[in-house]
């Protein structure tokens, strides 16, 4: 793609940078790229000024020739599957799904088949989306993750402009995810919030704990909690919770509750007692999610029933 930079061009992109230069132009004309990936092709001489390579942060100049040179899609380096996906809905830009239990998101070391990728890229395969990359690969965008044990809605990225529009509605809290979690133990308050820092423990390297604000790994975290019902079996209580995000770290949920002495059932690693329910997992649900369509800034919403293990559990509970 050769553009000559004319005086409209300089009208409507002056003082640009030619990395902020090529994703305005490129976005104007429906070709939506992430300035890091644009960085990236700069840097590699697939840009060039006036047939000269150049850094990113040169300015433009009347009469200056960009030639850009976008490489074909690579494919990413997983194996797609064939591993059914409940997809709630889908468009040109992104995907919503309601991840079952056991699936782990995405690859890992000693994990390299029957993830929600592989399931994706076998999806988008399938159905020909040549538009599914991110930063010139083919793949799915991950705006945020599901433990394996956790069940619920997610939304996936197909391309840079989704990505990078789901990923600054979560940052700016723009992005809601409510989760049904059912705890051990009776809140004195139907309704509240968790303001506790998390970070890293520093033996368990697996788990995640609440730490002071002074501590250099902890990073600030929110949840909001609404009682939903409340059950007393066999002397013990326990209480069905609607939990909202307003931040998204990782076991935040599970954390926060488990320093309130209200773990999650199941949730054997955050200290529950698992008494009488034998729950197989953590009894969390990614029950709704809500966000602005990265193209069209249309409100989307979205609501899925907690599954089977989780429901049969509730129900034994309100006997």
């Amino acid at each position: 793609m050769l553009i000559k930079v004319d005086e409209e061009c300089l009208e409507t992109y002056a003082d640009l940078r030619l990395d902020k230069f090529l994703q305005q132009y490129l976005a104007a004309s429906s070709q939506e790229l992430s300035r890091t990936y644009i960085q990236e092709l700069i840097k590699s001489g697939a840009v060039t000024v006036n047939a000269k390579p150049v850094k990113a942060s040169y300015g433009l100049d009347l009469e200056d020739e960009v030639e850009l040179n976008i490489p074909e899609v690579r494919p990413l380096e997983i194996v797609a599957e064939n591993i059914p996906l409940d997809i709630v809905y889908e468009d040109e830009d992104l995907i919503v799904l309601n991840k079952q239990v056991n699936m782990i998101t995405h690859p890992a070391p000693g994990v390299v088949s029957g993830t929600l990728v592989n399931a994706l890229m076998y999806h988008l395969q399938l159905t020909v989306q040549a538009n599914a990359s991110i930063n010139g690969v083919f793949r799915p965008g991950i705006v945020h993750r599901l433990d394996k044990d956790t069940s619920g809605l997610m939304v996936v990225a197909k391309n840079d402009l989704a990505l990078k529009s789901l990923s600054e509605q979560i940052q700016s809290r723009r992005l809601a995810r409510r989760y049904l979690a059912l705890v051990e133990g009776n809140f004195r308050e139907d309704n509240g919030k968790i303001n506790l820092a998390i970070g890293r423990h520093p033996v368990q390297r697996q788990r995640m704990v609440v730490l002071s604000g002074e501590s250099a790994r902890a990073r600030h975290a929110l949840t909001y909690f609404t009682v939903l019902e409340r059950y007393k079996f066999k002397n013990v209580f326990f209480n069905l919770l609607e939990c909202k995000l307003d931040t998204g770290r990782t076991h935040q949920i599970r954390v926060h509750l488990s320093h309130l002495k209200h773990p999650i059932v199941g949730d054997k690693v955050y200290g529950a007692s698992d008494k009488f329910l034998n729950a197989a997992r953590p009894m969390l649900h990614s029950c709704s999610i809500e966000f602005e369509q990265p193209r069209s800034g249309k409100i989307l919403s979205f609501s899925v029933e907690a599954p089977a293990d989780m429901q049969r559990i509730v129900e034994v509970l309100r006997t």
